[in-house]
Formats: structure tokens, C-alpha cells, sequence
């Protein structure tokens, strides 16, 4: 994010290298997954979200909220929020439920 969002610095990826390394960081996580992306995000590029849900490990849940948001996405998509919340809950319950 800091090299596309600060292109004209040079040097940028000394200062932040490893600091937040996102996808190596959930590539560790051995836990079920929700992952919630707005679609008009206007942080974070859609394409970055999609890059930490494939680097995640199974199970996961990929939510793309169709709204403008960041962190918000709970207040100003509440619906299709708290479905894609209980939809990947009740993933987790059948999973746990098999044989």
C-alpha cells in the first residue's frame, strides 16, 4: 500500500518492509476467516482485499459489500453485513458439525 499510495518517495519500501506485511501475517492464521471488503473502497484497492483472501488458508469467506466504505462497513451496509456474518458463522457450525 505504501509504494502505490506514496509512489513518489523513493525509498518508501525501506521505511514500511515487513512492517505490515498483511499477507504473510494471515498466511500464519489457523482460524476460520470472514474477510469484508467494500467494493468502493477508498483506502484500499479492491485487488488487495482479493490478494489476503487468497493467501489465507481455508475455511474463509470472502464479503464484498457493495457500498463506499473502509472500516464502516457494518454501519453503512448493515443487511448484507450481518448476512455475510451469519452465513460464515453457520460455515464454521456445519463444518464443525461434520463427521
Amino acid at each position: 500500500m505504501a509504494k502505490r499510495s506514496f509512489w513518489f518517495l523513493p525509498g518508501i519500501n525501506l521505511l514500511v518492509y515487513g512492517q505490515l506485511d498483511t499477507e504473510k501475517r494471515i498466511a500464519e492464521v489457523d482460524a476460520p476467516l470472514l474477510i469484508v471488503h467494500c467494493e468502493q473502497d477508498p483506502v484500499i484497492p479492491l485487488a488487495f482485499g482479493q490478494q489476503v483472501y487468497e493467501a489465507a488458508h481455508s475455511p474463509k469467506t470472502f464479503a464484498l459489500m457493495k457500498a463506499p466504505c473502509h472500516e464502516e462497513s457494518g454501519l453503512i451496509a448493515p443487511t448484507q453485513y450481518r448476512t455475510a456474518l451469519q452465513t460464515h458463522l453457520k460455515t464454521i457450525d456445519a463444518a464443525q458439525s461434520a463427521p
